[in-house]
């Protein structure tokens, strides 16, 4: 029984105790189907009954089993005398073990509790299932998403039946639905990073969506994702989506957009003597008030259009995509989302009018050597899409000179800062698994 490891028996042994109360002396462990031989008397919780001593073995009486862990559906053999105790009671602060998935010293999961957890998530049985109930519990990371053991066993099997819904719908998932898009089957993603942090984040957005529907503001529910560019962005909000259209009973409304979409075409670049769409004057002031219509876009104002920008050809589509309103929740990503105004290299922009309406702050964390290869990556195949033409040591070359520029500055003076006022901060390694979550 949880919790029950630091009391002591009068005569210094429950067994003892038992037996002279029961006058039968110990046999076979109590525990249904356990073939050991009693060597304890051992504190067993009976629902509805309280709590009892009862002969166990000591591979069943050890705090960290968790088959014998309180609540596990253990049950005893038949004809079992067992022997009251008010030792405890339901009240009593449930003690568990450690979380079977060590983190490391900064926080991060580490790779061999990884492949751990991603055994248990494959498999259905009650240990597995009882197992990720001990890591909901013990895990300091799984306590700022508001779990307890009073609601635990509703987490797990609300996150059991989310990952299984992803799952399907991921190995389903073939074709991209946008030009700077991947199909979601093509992206690696793991049960892990499921598990532990986009299923969590999901559930946390459509509880702060139903709050601020209940609290009376008006409008929709705006999440502002900041990270870097080829960090992932895109792919975080096709996860998002599908997961948000499935952890509510009622499906919220969405739409996405991102600030990458909204950079001025290159003509109007050209007149505005922007030589790059890295200048952080480049976002078309045109949208300035974009997010905002779209926060409170209603039935009667008609389709609004989302632009949409090729990064390939460098240029705006000539075609952008109508939304009708109203929505539950606006998602908005990008590299310039939630900075505030600010200058680089003597060049000032603002974002004001941009992120004002963002209600929830995510910001996207990684080592600046992994975003520029990741950078790299997206670059290279973003150019060969569109232009069918290799990608050569001189597009690395000119890139590089960019990224020193216009990147990697913007990133550490402007971006960074975001890990402190950001509501929520997924850190990411070199592989875009997800390390660990911080909610603020």
């Amino acid at each position: 029984m949880d919790g029950s490891s630091d009391a002591q028996a009068e005569s210094g042994s429950w067994l003892r105790d038992a037996e002279e109360a029961t006058g039968r002396r110990r046999g076979r462990c109590s525990f249904d189907g356990c073939p050991n031989q009693a060597e304890v008397g051992g504190h067993v919780w009976i629902r509805g009954e309280g709590c009892f001593i009862a002969p166990i073995c000591r591979p069943c009486n050890r705090h960290d089993n968790p088959e014998r862990m309180q609540g596990a559906g253990a049950c005893l053999r038949a004809n079992i005398v067992v022997t009251k105790t008010a030792m405890t009671d339901m009240t009593t602060t449930i003690m568990l073990p450690k979380s079977p998935f060590l983190r490391t010293a900064s926080g991060n999961l580490s790779s061999p509790s990884r492949e751990n957890l991603d055994t248990h998530l494959r498999s259905a049985r009650t240990f597995s299932r009882r197992v990720l109930e001990v890591d909901l519990l013990t895990d300091p990371q799984e306590a700022t998403f508001g779990i307890t053991p009073a609601n635990v066993a509703v987490h797990l099997e609300q996150r059991w039946q989310l990952l299984d819904v992803a799952t399907q719908e991921i190995r389903a998932s073939l074709t991209a639905t946008g030009v700077n898009e991947q199909p979601l089957s093509a992206l690696g993603l793991g049960s892990c990073d499921l598990w532990k942090g986009y299923i969590p984040l999901a559930t946390l957005i459509v509880k702060r969506w139903q709050q601020h529907r209940a609290s009376g503001c008006t409008g929709a529910f705006v999440v502002g994702i900041n990270a870097p560019p080829g960090s992932g962005k895109s792919t975080l909000l096709q996860i998002l989506q599908m997961l948000l259209h499935n952890a509510s009973a009622q499906p919220p409304r969405i739409v996405q957009i991102g600030s990458d979409d909204l950079y001025m075409g290159a003509s109007k670049r050209e007149a505005h003597t922007i030589s790059t769409r890295l200048d952080p004057r480049s976002l078309d002031p045109e949208f300035d008030g974009l997010i905002a219509q779209l926060k409170h876009a209603s039935a009667s104002d008609g389709p609004i259009m989302l632009p949409r920008f090729n990064k390939g050809t460098d240029d705006r589509e000539a075609r952008g995509i109508p939304v009708q309103g109203p929505f539950d929740i606006v998602l908005f990503e990008g590299w310039r989302v939630g900075v505030p105004s600010g200058e680089l290299h003597g060049r000032n922009f603002d974002y004001t009018n941009l992120n004002a309406p963002i209600d929830f702050m995510i910001y996207v964390d990684a080592e600046p050597e992994h975003v520029w290869h990741w950078k790299l990556q997206s670059s290279r195949r973003d150019y060969e899409r569109e232009h069918n033409l290799k990608w050569t040591n001189e597009h690395t070359r000119r890139l590089r000179q960019m990224w020193e520029l216009w990147i990697l500055p913007f990133l550490r003076q402007h971006e960074q800062p975001l890990r402190e006022r950001a509501d929520l901060v997924l850190f990411k390694d070199a592989t875009h698994r997800l390390q660990k979550v911080e909610l603020h």
